[in-house]
């Protein structure tokens, strides 16, 4: 037995989260935990453990995520400062990454000499992997160690403190995401109105230059095509209540506003309590703002990636099962990956992050480590999930899953969602939807943003959701108890 395969069984892996990756996206974020990056961004130290799977499985060590969640709250009533420090650090980041893909969008790749490849392509890991840390303390730790000290302070008359507490953590600031979409409902009202294809066209040209990069979830994507965006326009067209979104769009950010200020003068909170708040409001736009950061990255950073997939002889898609270390092995010491190894993580892989260094299991190795996860799976009989409500509102629908990308194009108007959590490459589905179940997520996961954002109901954090309901099942979502309960069986 390898030596490596007697510590992996003493962690306390738990399922974290689960999304649709490829090999090189998800070794982005396993550098992006080792100690160097979150040293980097002002924590003392970064995670030994991180174990994630090819169907879209990552589990994290329970300890280590405690340990964060303790290093948080023994900062008492300095954590909001503390939490707005790590924030501006990030933010600080973010600047210098924008800034490199600008000068980046200059470069002609194919014309570099290796050496100054070699040069690029490290300086965008580094910039990478420097926004991954934000993304794991406020999500993993920060996000439950406010909401834990300020639910108690938002108890008033015997009322649930959870809908106060997202009422006043909303931000009137909308996202890329959320202009995105306003943008295209703007395209698909005039073309309703004018049914002129030609200004259709142009408009949707348009559309691709400014928000096609947000379809880059993964490095090796490319930005969604002005074709594609007609498509999607038509269909909105076919909508009868397009003005009605539009106006309710437009009003949004003044209505938000207006209910904060009047359901915040109801408590009489303490200035380090109200520092919290505004810390937790922040990220909720700066952590959305920061995935979309990534997808505009991978979308200018693409000509690199193809030329670095030319040189090693690969296809794009065959890139993908290449992780990122790999890719400066071969660019430093002429290190190739062969089409043998390719072929192997195509058929299941597994990434394992062990005491900060990362690699890439494939055949019995990942048999082995999935069989020691596999022994945290919970029963599928539950017929009422409980979590937390990120959008009021009441609704009972077909369940439908999504859990890859291909899941989005047959996912049908009127269902409800559920997934482990809501990425952006979901929005298609998010919009047909008629309400939203998750595993896991907050009042700042980009699920709860994006839910009231759209005005969709949303319970988020259940924990086991997508492996309690089946496809077809007839469920209810009531928010004012914080449940979603199986009506009828599939």
């Amino acid at each position: 037995m390898d030596m490596w395969h007697g510590t992996v069984k003493k962690i306390h892996w738990f399922k974290e989260r689960e999304r649709d990756f490829d090999l090189l996206l998800e070794s982005y974020y396993v550098l992006g935990y080792q100690s160097r990056p979150f040293r980097k961004n002002g924590l003392p130290r970064g995670l030994m453990h991180l174990l994630s799977f090819s169907d879209g499985r990552i589990y994290f060590d329970r300890d280590e995520v405690h340990w964060f969640e303790n290093f948080l709250e023994r900062k008492g009533e300095t954590l909001a400062r503390y939490a707005n420090a790590l924030t501006d650090s990030y933010l600080g980041h973010a600047r210098a990454y924008r800034q490199f893909l600008a000068n980046a969008q200059k470069q002609d790749f194919e014309t570099l000499t290796r050496r100054k490849l070699v040069q690029m392509y490290q300086r965008f890991v580094d910039h990478v992997v420097l926004l991954i840390p934000y993304s794991f303390v406020i999500s993993a730790a920060f996000e439950s160690v406010a909401s834990r000290s300020l639910l108690p302070a938002l108890e008033h008359s015997g009322s649930d403190a959870a809908p106060v507490y997202l009422t006043l953590t909303r931000s009137m600031r909308p996202t890329a995401t959320s202009r995105e979409y306003h943008d295209r409902l703007r395209i698909a009202f005039a073309y309703r109105s004018s049914r002129n294809t030609k200004e259709l066209h142009r408009a949707a040209k348009r559309h691709a230059q400014q928000y096609g990069w947000l379809s880059c979830y993964h490095p090796c994507d490319r930005p969604k095509a002005p074709e594609e965006i007609v498509k999607e326009i038509i269909g909105l067209a076919r909508q009868s209540n397009i003005r009605e979104q539009l106006k309710a769009l437009e009003r949004r950010p003044r209505q938000i506003e207006r209910e904060r200020v009047k359901v915040l003068q109801r408590f009489s909170l303490s200035t380090s309590q109200r520092a919290l708040l505004s810390i937790v409001r922040k990220n909720t736009v700066v952590r959305t703002a920061r995935r979309e950061l990534l997808n505009y990255g991978f979308a200018t950073m693409r000509p690199l990636h193809a030329t670095i997939a030319a040189a090693m002889g690969l296809s794009m898609d065959d890139l993908r099962f290449a992780a990122a270390w790999e890719l400066c092995d071969f660019l430093v010491q002429r290190r190739t990956l062969s089409h043998a190894a390719v072929t192997a993580r195509k058929l299941r892989y597994a990434t394992l992050l062990l005491h900060d260094y990362p690699r890439v299991l494939v055949g019995r190795d990942v048999t082995f480590v999935d069989r020691i996860v596999r022994t945290l799976r919970v029963s599928d009989t539950a017929k009422t999930l409980t979590g937390t409500v990120a959008y009021p509102g009441a609704v009972r629908a077909v369940a439908q899953k999504v859990r890859y990308e291909n899941d989005v194009s047959s996912f049908r108007v009127g269902s409800i969602l559920v997934a482990h959590t809501v990425a952006l490459w979901m929005m298609p589905a998010v919009e047909r939807c008629a309400g939203i179940i998750t595993d896991v997520g907050g009042a700042l996961a980009h699920t709860a943003i994006v839910a009231r954002e759209l005005q969709k109901p949303c319970l988020v954090g259940t924990k086991v959701a997508t492996e309690t309901l089946k496809d077809g099942d007839v469920v209810e979502i009531n928010t004012k108890e914080g449940i979603a309960k199986v009506v009828r069986r599939s």
